[in-house]
This record gives C-alpha cells, structure tokens and sequence, in this order.
C-alpha cells in the first residue's frame, strides 16, 4: 500500500501546566512490508520548496531533492543492505541520507544506516570493514561524526582537509593523502562521538 501522510498535534510542555505543543508529520502504510523514504522541505514564507524526483523501484524507496539555495539530498530507504549503484552514486546499506552543499562536489551530511560503503562519482566519501551506522556534519575546519556498533572497526572517512587532530574514543586515526582519515573507534562505548579537526 501507499504512505498516508498527515499531521498530529502533540504537547512538548517541559513545566506541569505547560500548555506548549508542536506538529509533527505522521506517515503510515498498511502492508506486511513496506519500505519509504521521505524528505520534509520547510522553506521560509515566500520561498520555493525542493523539486523532488522519486528514483524508487521494487525494495528501494529512493528520492533526490533539489533545494532553492543550490543544495540537493538523496535519500534511499532499502530492504537489502546490498551495493547499489544508481548514476553516479554507489552506496550499500538499508538507510542512507546524503546532502551535498551548494555548488555541488562537496558533502554537507551523511546518515548510513548497516552501511560499508558511499562513492560518489568513483570517489570514495565512506569505507568500512564491517556494517556499522554513521551519521556526520561537515563543517569549516572539521568533521563531526557520531558512530554505531564500529567498536575496533577500521573507517576510512574523506574529511576534505588535512586532519591534524581528532577528539573522542578513538583507539587510532592516521590522516591520508587526498583528504581522507583512517579511523578505528574504540571498542567501548558501542556509540562514539568524533571530532576530526582540519589544518
């Protein structure tokens, strides 16, 4: 069946007595199985709303987005972890959320969820030796990334700068040529924050 969108109204009062709320959009499908992606655009008053292309196909709920400020999204939500290549683009795992900057070429955010690995264009943005989820934020002078179930699991992340120093449970981290990190997490805790801090 179809995703079924609406809204809920729902109360976020911190304090007894507290009357504040906000509204939260609500998706449902009624199937055994069901696998879909979605991108929620809130543009300012006035302002243009993404173009969406839905790229899905049977198990692989995929969509690409274009936003009015020259960033894009890709979003695909799958049944199968396996590697798929779509265009230019070529990425396992069950989840993964990839938004480019604008002006194209750079990654603003990853969200992978039982990934190994995301190539964009033959480049490498994200190896692992294993599935693990990832999710990280690129920002000027460094890379913050929150890691999952990769405890003693090599990653090789390009950062886009020479990293000099890294903060967070990190068992190693060597820098590579090209802008790339070679990461291994600690084995505990099962969840790491890092910081790779840029030349």
């Amino acid at each position: 069946g179809g995703v079924v969108l609406d809204t809920l109204e729902m109360a976020h009062g911190l304090h007894w007595g507290s009357m504040e709320s906000h509204v939260a959009l609500r998706g449902s499908v009624n199937a055994a199985g069901a696998t879909f992606a979605g991108l929620l655009d809130l543009p300012a008053a006035g302002a243009e709303e993404a173009l969406v292309q839905d790229l899905s196909r049977p198990g692989a709920a995929l969509l690409l987005a274009w936003f009015a400020d020259g960033s894009r999204a890709f979003l695909g939500s799958r049944e199968s972890a396996d590697t798929l290549a779509l265009g230019p683009l070529l990425f396992d795992g069950r989840t993964t959320l990839l938004v480019e900057a604008a002006g194209g070429g750079r990654p603003a955010a990853i969200l992978l969820v039982e990934a190994t690995t995301v190539q964009v264009g033959g480049k490498g943005l994200f190896q692992a030796a294993a599935p693990l989820d990832l999710a990280a934020d690129w920002e000027p002078g460094r890379v913050a990334c929150h890691i999952e179930g990769g405890g003693g699991i090599e990653v090789v992340l390009w950062a886009g700068c020479e990293v000099v120093g890294v903060s967070g449970p990190v068992a190693e981290w060597t820098p590579l040529a090209g802008g790339y990190v070679r990461l291994v997490p600690e084995v505990a805790p099962d969840a790491v924050d890092l910081v790779l801090e840029c030349d």
